[in-house]
């Protein structure tokens, strides 16, 4: 089986998808829904009565291929009009889609509302607009429940690990951004106006354009530093070549190129295992950087968050930044790994169980040139397997939840389950006997010759049987064996 977590590489599967024609990483639903990780756009319209509708509420909805894309059609009623609702999807570019949508009404109607609806997880709280960071509250605001923001030209948003979304209107519009935590949702409704409206329209019109984006990652040379071997410190398999997670790509050392050694191991006082207590690495400078990211793990640590390192980095033409690495924060115990706030585990050995986290930090300025690690707490072993610096700021927490579904391979083979037992398989457990209830036999006692046996009938000597789960290290299922004393 594979080193690595399964779902981790594994693809999105999205029902009744109809992107054959759209660029590579548009997701369409059979309702014109497009779908961005956990975010999607859809239609939006209230009624005077606030009487909500979206696309899966529409009849009649068909999307056709056409030579610039999809074409979609659709019917509705709102009041006492009916609705004639049409829009086109073409590809700009290998990363651009346009959408353009006309709501044509029988009579002049009355609405409360009709937008084009993004809704994002409350976890992605960093937007731009206008390309200038806008903060959405981390925790519910009554303040903030509805904000307008006036003349948007553009709104972009991080909808997966360095992957990012940014819709253009096509000319200048008042968006309103609403926190649905205030009817308990787990969700942010940013609302591009339809014009004209909403009163008194018989058609209405909106016109937006998607761009998708990765960021641009730019590995940093470990090979001067590293002074351990990962296999060796944790018992588990090594990661090797480059690590693709989302939209972040890392390059970790390979040790028949570093006389053996792939990791560097910082280690507190407390600690003898050849571990050193700070390093610094050279940046290579090819770019603007926006964000400095690891792939690292710890040892030492429960319960309460704390500090074990901080991260000093020199840029060319501004001062000196202190980054503080947080234990449960940014990276945990290597054993058992679980996703932190700012540290997602992205490599999982088989062996051992050990995991690699990866965690992104914000650059206070674009031009870094170096960066000197330093371990701060005596009870700590920090390993970091590889740095890579990205264009811009990523973040672990786009994902509130997420189903996967993994492509069969020649390693992940499908099971065809029928619910029947084989006879003599391992899971034919006919041979032992439903003897109920237990008890009725007497005591478990001692017989003559050293075995055990029932205090009800002594001439029989018992047999155990046990599953084994150790690869063939234990005995299997069906294997008796008998205990003397």
């Amino acid at each position: 089986m594979k080193k690595t977590v399964a779902a981790l590489l594994a693809l999105v599967f999205i029902a009744g998808s109809v992107t054959a024609d759209l660029p590579e990483g548009f997701q369409m639903s059979r309702y014109g829904v497009l779908r961005f990780g956990s975010s999607k756009f859809q239609i939006l319209s209230h009624d005077t009565g606030w009487s909500p509708q979206i696309n899966s509420n529409w009849k009649n909805i068909q999307i056709r291929d056409c030579t610039s894309g999809k074409n979609l059609t659709a019917r509705t009623s709102i009041g006492t009009a009916s609705v004639s609702i049409t829009s086109e999807f073409r590809s700009l570019s290998r990363d651009i889609v346009s959408s353009d949508w006309r709501f044509l009404f029988s009579e002049e109607t009355n609405l409360n509302n009709l937008s084009g609806s993004l809704t994002i997880p409350t976890t992605v709280q960093r937007l731009e607009i206008n390309g200038k960071s806008y903060l959405q509250p981390e925790k519910f605001d009554p303040k903030r429940y509805q904000v307008k923001v006036k003349g948007v030209t553009s709104l972009k948003f991080e909808y997966s690990t360095g992957r990012f979304v940014t819709i253009r209107p096509k000319f200048p519009l008042e968006i309103l951004i609403q926190d649905n935590r205030n009817f308990n949702g787990s969700d942010f409704d940013i609302r591009f106006p339809f014009t004209p409206g909403p009163r008194k329209i018989k058609q209405s019109a909106l016109s937006l354009s998607f761009q998708l984006e990765t960021a641009v990652s730019d590995s940093v040379d470990l090979s001067h530093v590293v002074n351990q071997n990962f296999s060796k410190m944790t018992g588990s398999g090594t990661p090797s070549g480059k690590l693709v997670y989302e939209g972040l790509e890392f390059e970790l050392p390979s040790p028949a190129a570093t006389r053996g050694k792939n990791v560097v191991v910082l280690e507190g006082a407390s600690h003898k295992t050849g571990g050193i207590g700070r390093f610094t690495v050279s940046f290579p400078g090819k770019g603007k950087s926006g964000a400095l990211n690891l792939l690292h793990t710890a040892k030492g640590g429960v319960g309460v968050q704390r500090e074990i390192g901080t991260i000093l980095v020199r840029y060319k033409a501004a001062p000196e930044q202190k980054i503080k690495v947080f234990f449960g924060r940014d990276v945990g115990e290597w054993q058992h790994p679980e996703r932190l706030r700012n540290g997602d585990v992205v490599w999982i050995s088989e062996e051992s169980g050990c995991g690699l986290y990866a965690s992104s930090f914000p650059l206070k300025n674009t031009d870094p040139l170096s960066a000197t690690f330093e371990v701060t707490e005596p009870g700590f072993i920090w390993m970091v397997s590889a740095v890579t610096l990205t264009d811009q700021p990523v973040s672990f927490n786009t994902v509130i939840m997420k189903d996967f579904v993994r492509k069969a391979d020649r390693q992940w083979l499908p099971l065809n389950f029928k619910n029947k037992v084989i006879p003599g398989s391992p899971l034919d457990f006919s041979f032992l006997k439903n003897d109920a209830p237990a008890g009725k036999y007497g005591q478990v006692v001692k017989a003559a010759d050293g075995t055990l046996t029932f205090e009800k009938i002594r001439s029989q000597s018992l047999f155990f049987r046990k599953l084994s789960d150790k690869g063939g290290r234990g005995r299997s299922c069906g294997e008796p064996s008998t205990g003397r004393l």
